[in-house]
């Protein structure tokens, strides 16, 4: 194996993600949250499709939503998810 190519981690997640996700469940999903999140992904745009996994544990079943246009910054935006109780399982996907 041959090194190639050194970075800090905190510019891994900047320069490597593709996609970040998460899940909430059907429950929580109230206007206020969806308010909440709306703005904090418009006022941290970025490079990195968002993924929304709503979670419905009654009937056994996930609906996928993605952000469409609006894109995120993957490191401050995942710090402001860590801070809202609902969300659950921030998971990052690479390129």
């Amino acid at each position: 194996m041959k090194i190639t190519k050194m970075m800090l981690m905190q510019d891994v997640m900047e320069n490597y993600t593709k996609s970040m996700n998460f899940h909430i469940n059907i429950n929580d999903l109230t206007d206020e949250f969806c308010t909440r999140l709306k703005k904090l992904a418009r006022q941290n745009r970025g490079k990195v499709q968002l993924t929304v996994n709503v979670d419905d544990p009654e009937h056994d079943m996930t609906l996928f939503m993605s952000s469409g246009e609006i894109n995120v910054e993957p490191k401050v935006f995942s710090k402001l998810l860590a801070e809202m109780p609902e969300v659950r399982n921030v998971t990052f996907n690479g390129k």
